[in-house]
């Protein structure tokens, strides 16, 4: 068969056609961009007829030796030549014996493996990348959503501050290693200021009294601004200076650029300590490597809390020399750094932009370089990796309150508080009641049929909203919702029996007798499936003793068969059964939030048994339910916050299958993770919320 052409408007056209033709096991040859749009050479693995030795002629249809393909043009809509052939055959096996004996087995997972080395490429750590990427969906298989997914997981990490927080008055002191720039942003920071609130309110500060030149240019700036300056000398405290400043609002401190190792470091930012307010910001120079910025800021912030000076501020300098912004966006994003101001040239104050996450995320996965990966195992400090394991931990807490209605009152109760704030459930347009070994709580659903919040505890009070009965409701509920006038669900066994035709007859025997109603997509433990509908009018006598005279109801019965959405193997049967006044759409609506949440009674008795065993004592039945809610409502959501979540949360456990079950454990593991690095940061005294 040989080497084979295929051309398509785009390169994901022309894959599709090489996989019809040759199969996923096929060598790419080459690829290139042609007028046609996209060119591929392939051939099939096994496939030998392609190419022959290159010192052999081959001969044409008359017998004559024909010239030899080494010497032959072969034009681009031709096969290619035999020579060409055996030579990239060649360097295609080269290649994957490379990339075999580099890739660890079992290492090759597609989208991962490539934004990994598009992390690297742009000069994050491999500790940082490792972390990021093990919560990767496995939704995002394609490379646009996997994009996205990398940069909306960059962009929540990066902390950024709000526009004008370093504009509020006070003392800022500029401080880092010597070429950062501090005296140049002294200026353009001042510069700002004093447009903003008049220079006569602006003051600078040098306190550099060892580089030669610093104090001129910063006079110089400070005459061309129209702003005070004020000289501070070597081991005198700012405080010297508090009477003369106390008329100016805003003062900038340009302090003596000193190295993380220098000894001095710490007299220097004991400097700053005193009466004065003084809120120190590190400059990050961008284009540091990134073992020294981690360095840098590993040292000054520990320095700084020793002087009593909390450093939580930076701003990025030097971004216009940097040939990759990754190093310093990694240790900015692993030291929960807030970034006020990238600093791009030397023009006061043109130079200076406010830092803006999304900018700042794209230049650096636009810039990239080679992919040095050091994989020895055991090269990052473990301490480093806790650290990154916190910063990951954090962020899933921060998506949980991002996108989980009432989270507010679920991370109550797991630090042991009352949940007070149920406002969102209990306006819930839905209430799903189940039972279970414990009396039947009360579940919030949304529009869309997922949980909110926390359970309520069991009560017969009715609102307007929809409720979802665990079984059919006696005469006195049965009365009591035809008074209200909610519409209503409720499940019902296969030998439930019903009045059809005169006839009283079982549930699953009625199912042949129902007419087709719909087919719809549906999520069900942890799979895509099938939900098949049919419908059929019967009639019931309610149970129990109601306020009046018995009586029998017409009543809406419906089927559903759930098939596996690959195979159509049934995975199951469900009955329902609602009143004949209901509109049937909304009938086939209720009955899907009701499937979608049958797992919640299951998972909230899982849930009580895996807090009971570590050690969360017997009355945990409310926190059970709102973590099986919060399960449920993470394996059913679409959302961009969810699909997320997910991957963060499986990778906790160590799972690739998504279902609620899955899911449930992870949040367990989510919050006692956390609970344990807080006790941490507590004995380490505090310098850290995980």
């Amino acid at each position: 068969m040989g080497v084979q052409r295929f051309v398509g408007s785009n390169n994901r056209e022309a894959m599709g056609r090489v996989r019809a033709a040759l199969g996923d096991d096929a060598l790419i040859l080459a690829n290139r961009a042609t007028d046609q749009g996209v060119e591929i050479l392939a051939l099939a693995e096994d496939d030998s007829s392609g190419y022959a030795p290159s010192e052999q002629a081959v001969p044409d249809r008359a017998g004559q030796a024909a010239v030899a393909p080494a010497q032959q043009r072969v034009p681009h809509h031709a096969p290619a030549g035999p020579d060409l052939t055996e030579q990239l055959l060649r360097e295609v096996r080269d290649m994957r014996e490379q990339l075999a004996r580099r890739a660890p087995a079992g290492d090759d997972d597609g989208p991962r493996q490539a934004l990994r080395r598009r992390l690297r490429g742009a000069g994050f750590s491999a500790v940082f990348s490792d972390t990021l990427l093990a919560g990767l969906p496995p939704e995002a298989q394609r490379d646009e959503q996997a994009d996205h997914w990398l940069q909306r997981q960059l962009q929540r990490r990066l902390s950024v501050a709000a526009p004008g927080d370093l504009e509020q008055p006070g003392v800022i002191a500029l401080i880092g290693p010597t070429g950062v720039g501090k005296t140049t942003t002294a200026a353009k920071l001042a510069a700002r200021l004093a447009r903003r609130h008049g220079p006569e309110r602006v003051a600078l500060v040098s306190a550099d009294s060892y580089r030669i030149g610093a104090r001129d240019q910063l006079r110089i700036y400070a005459d061309l601004l129209g702003v005070a300056l004020f000289n501070l000398e070597e081991d005198e405290p700012l405080d010297r200076l508090a009477r003369s400043l106390a008329d100016r609002p805003w003062v900038v401190v340009d302090t003596i650029g000193m190295s993380q190792r220098d000894a001095r470091l710490g007299e220097q930012l004991r400097q700053l300590s005193g009466a004065l307010r003084v809120r120190p910001v590190l400059l990050l120079n961008a284009a540091s490597q990134g073992e020294t910025l981690e360095e840098v800021v590993a040292v000054y912030r520990g320095t700084a809390r020793t002087a009593g000076l909390a450093l939580d501020d930076a701003i990025v300098s030097k971004q216009d020399e940097a040939s990759r912004l990754g190093p310093v966006l990694d240790a900015a994003i692993r030291h929960d750094l807030r970034l006020h101001y990238v600093c791009r040239g030397q023009r006061v104050p043109e130079d200076m932009v406010a830092a803006d996450a999304a900018g700042l995320v794209d230049d650096a996965l636009a810039l990239t370089g080679d992919s040095d990966d050091d994989g020895r195992p055991g090269a990052p400090g473990w301490a480093r990796q806790v650290l990154a394991q916190g910063r990951a931990l954090d962020a899933a807490v921060s998506l949980l309150r991002e996108g989980a209605p009432d989270f507010d009152a679920t991370e109550a109760l797991w630090q042991g508080r009352p949940a007070a704030d149920r406002a969102a459930a209990d306006q819930a347009p839905m209430h799903l009641r189940h039972g279970g070994t414990r009396p039947a709580p009360v579940l919030g659903l949304d529009g869309q049929g997922l949980p909110i919040g926390v359970p309520s505890a069991p009560d017969t009070r009715f609102s307007l909203a929809a409720q979802l009965l665990p079984a059919t409701p006696d005469t006195a509920l049965w009365r009591a919702l035809q008074r209200s006038g909610q519409p209503w669900l409720a499940a019902a066994r296969g030998n439930s029996r019903v009045w059809r035709l005169g006839q009283r007859l079982p549930l699953n025997e009625c199912y042949p007798l129902a007419a087709p109603w719909d087919s719809l997509m549906v999520r069900h433990r942890g799979r895509a499936a099938q939900l098949r509908l049919r419908r059929l009018d019967v009639a019931a006598s309610p149970t129990g003793r109601g306020d009046g005279a018995p009586f029998t109801a017409l009543l809406c019965a419906w089927f559903g068969e759930i098939r596996d959405l690959d195979s159509g193997r049934l995975l199951g049967r469900r009955y329902w059964l609602a009143p004949a006044g209901q509109s049937r759409r909304q009938d086939s609506d209720l009955l899907v939030h009701m499937l979608r949440c049958e797992e919640w009674s299951a998972l909230r008795e899982r849930a009580a048994a895996d807090l009971n065993a570590a050690g969360g004592g017997e009355d945990c039945w409310e926190l059970a339910g709102a973590l099986a809610a919060l399960a449920v409502r993470l394996d059913q959501d679409n959302g961009d916050w969810a699909l997320d979540l997910r991957a963060q949360l499986l990778s906790l456990t160590g799972s690739r299958r998504r279902s609620a079950a899955t899911l449930l454990t992870a949040l367990i593991e989510l919050f006692s993770a956390r609970r344990e690095l807080q006790r941490i940061g507590a004995v380490a005294g505090g310098t850290g919320d995980a």
